[in-house]
């Protein structure tokens, strides 16, 4: 259950960090129930990053100041990753739909609430 993280490269807010698992995995809907325990680390990584980050800017950190969770179902890489941005979400009106639609974008615990099925 090993993980990477990155900052992303076109940041869509202040803070705007990528975990991507090591093992290939395609998007999120090839997650298996087996894969609960990766894609909850994945959600512990970036809650640390992200306390880690606004903690320097903001007390207390809470869930409503950042987003946690994947891009579906358009993925323009093919290996899933999970984004972990700060709000306010700070690009472009038609880029910030990928994390703000609900129909683009899958929180974390969406996707665990969905394995744990």
């Amino acid at each position: 259950m090993k993980t990477k993280t990155l900052n992303d490269i076109n940041p869509a807010a202040n803070h705007h960090i990528l975990v991507i698992t090591k093992r290939h995995v395609k998007n999120i809907a090839e997650f298996k129930k087996e894969d609960l325990g990766l894609v909850k680390k994945m959600k512990d990584v970036g809650t640390r990053l992200i306390t880690e980050r606004l903690g320097k800017e903001e007390s207390p950190v809470t869930p409503d100041k950042y987003l946690i969770g994947y891009c579906a179902p358009l993925n323009v890489i093919l290996h899933v990753h999970m984004h972990v941005l700060s709000k306010p979400i700070t690009c472009s009106w038609p880029r910030s739909m990928a994390f703000l639609s609900s129909w683009l974008f899958k929180t974390v615990d969406e996707v665990i609430a969905n394995l744990s099925k």
